[in-house]
């Protein structure tokens, strides 16, 4: 399965996190690539995602929320976790409260 572990960052954290999953998906036999999500061309060619965020006043950084929005069409019928990756602890009780659904609300 391909999977694509779409990140946005400012400092580099979500790099790191995207390579450490991206990784573990290999070694568990996926086909799985990190990337920023503003160098992602043809989302439709993967088969699962990763999504994460560095997470700036409680939201998602403007590149992830636009990659998510602009690929509805194919994040939905599709397996996607999204982690919130920030230490403000009302964004991380908000997405662990969803269940990791994908995209909680405040982290958008």
């Amino acid at each position: 399965m391909n999977v694509l572990v779409g990140y946005a960052t400012v400092h580099g954290s979500a790099r790191a996190i995207a390579e450490r999953t991206a990784v573990f998906l290999r070694h568990a036999g996926l086909a799985a690539e990190a990337k920023p999500v503003t160098e992602v061309e043809g989302a439709d060619a993967y088969r699962a995602f990763v999504l994460g965020s560095a997470v700036h006043g409680q939201s998602w950084l403007q590149p992830a929320k636009d990659f998510a929005r602009d690929h509805l069409d194919v994040l939905v019928p599709r397996p996607v976790p999204a982690r919130c990756g920030s230490s403000a602890s009302g964004c991380r009780r908000r997405c662990a409260d969803r269940g990791g659904a994908w995209l909680p609300r405040r982290c958008r």
